[in-house]
């Protein structure tokens, strides 16, 4: 698990337009890989004022002379950082088995964010880790997962579709702050993100085997509200929107529609230029 120079500077992005504090919970000892003058550089970028660190108890640099995930944290805000894993061999706050159903009583309800820096993937039971997300957040509470897509092979046991999370908290009431796919390369932890803006079908043109060589991940941040719940078993967007269609052209029209579309998607695939599909991509 952890924290690269660009995930620090969507956290910067995300706490610029809702600062953090309270209590954040992390899945996972995260390993942090920014120096504090690439920290203070990154926030005067955004124009997030970074908080002094005065905690002597808090170690600053790790043993490659990066800041710490502690150090980071308070930097970013919050007055409590507690971190949870399978293991305290990396010195966990307490640990638990995400794969079972019990979340522990009295960590349910007591986070203002928690941050997914890429643990998920390596739980056997995803259900059951989301529903531990659900249970660990405050209402109004925000989760941000920083996750696998493609060409992440044996990375952990899942590569993710932007469309499960999507349509996951979509179905359990939560709300979008941000949600983005982005493109990195092997040295992603140093190399800046490209990321676009994600939703539901903008990427049908690239799902077969169109994407440009490199890695891809999904970086989102969702909000649970007083509806939201962490049991509710989505069906896929694509799908759903499909049964709702009202049927009101005739065949003969649908299929001339269809042949078109299925035209101009190969004339993309054949001709599309290297780089990230999406227009509106940003680097990060």
């Amino acid at each position: 698990m952890g924290i690269s120079k660009a995930a620090v500077h969507y956290l910067l992005k995300e706490a610029k337009k809702e600062p953090f504090t309270g209590r954040v919970l992390t899945l996972g000892v995260q390993q942090v890989i920014i120096s504090e003058a690439e920290l203070e550089k990154l926030a005067g970028s955004v124009g997030y004022p970074l908080t002094e660190v005065t905690d002597d108890t808090i170690t600053k640099y790790d043993r490659h002379n990066h800041l710490t995930d502690m150090y980071l944290l308070k930097s970013l805000g919050f007055d409590e950082i507690i971190r949870t894993d399978f293991s305290d061999f990396q010195g966990a706050n307490f640990t638990m088995d995400m794969n079972q159903p019990e979340t522990p009583e009295d960590h349910i309800g007591k986070y203002d964010v928690l941050i997914d820096g890429g643990t998920i993937e390596h739980v056997f039971h995803l259900p059951n880790s989301l529903m531990h997300i659900y249970r660990f957040l405050k209402v109004g509470g925000r989760v941000i997962h920083i996750s696998p897509s493609s060409n992440n092979v044996d990375h952990g046991f899942y590569m993710f579709s932007p469309t499960l999370f999507w349509d996951f908290y979509e179905a359990n009431k939560f709300e979008f702050s941000s949600f983005k796919f982005i493109e990195y390369n092997r040295w992603g932890n140093t190399q800046k993100w490209i990321a676009a803006d994600y939703e539901p079908g903008c990427l049908r043109y690239v799902s077969g085997g169109g994407l440009p060589r490199g890695h891809y991940g999904i970086v989102l941040t969702a909000r649970k509200t007083e509806e939201s719940t962490g049991d509710t078993v989505p069906q896929m967007h694509r799908y759903t929107k499909t049964w709702k269609r009202k049927k009101k052209r005739k065949k003969s029209r649908s299929m001339l529609v269809y042949r078109i579309k299925k035209r101009a998607e190969q004339f993309w695939k054949r001709h599309r230029v290297r780089g990230f599909p999406l227009p509106n991509s940003e680097r990060y």
